[in-house]
């Protein structure tokens, strides 16, 4: 084989492009990730903390409607790294807050999710597959429907 015959070769295979579909299988009911800096203005207000009246509003009443859908099983809050991002500012009643919302609900730390999706993928790349599946356990610690339904009060 010469160069230019090699070359060739490998062009074409550097080119070769394995399209690949990716379905994301859902929770079953709806799902709501706060944003920390909602978590910790929803803790302010649960607190009395000081806060500007309209943050205090808002956050009552996403805490009312988040708290009261949860509870109905409506509605599934999820966790993720919020108490992290708080961790070092020491305010505990993010923690609190988030347990009473989430119900233990978390996502699997990012890179464990990462690595599942990427084993799918390489999985179907080698079995030439058209499309992978993400299951809900891929991004959940537990799944999160059989876990919300036995925490709800």
């Amino acid at each position: 084989m010469d160069t230019q015959e090699a070359l060739s070769r490998d062009e074409t295979a550097a080119g070769d492009v394995l399209h690949i579909a990716v379905q994301i299988q859902r929770p079953a009911r709806p799902t709501i990730w706060p944003d920390t800096s909602v978590l910790i203005k929803i803790a302010r207000a649960r607190a009395g903390r000081r806060q500007s009246k309209i943050d205090r509003k808002r956050a009552e009443e996403i805490d009312r409607i988040v708290t009261t859908k949860v509870r109905e099983g409506r509605l599934q809050c999820i966790e993720s790294d919020q108490r992290h991002e708080v961790r070092e500012s020491g305010f505990e009643l993010v923690s609190d807050t988030i347990e009473s919302l989430a119900l233990g609900i978390r996502l699997r730390p990012a890179i464990e999710a990462r690595h599942y999706q990427f084993t799918a993928g390489m999985k179907a790349h080698l079995a030439n597959a058209p499309e992978i599946t993400l299951r809900t356990s891929d991004f959940f610690a537990e799944d999160p429907d059989d876990r919300a339904g036995t925490d709800r009060p």
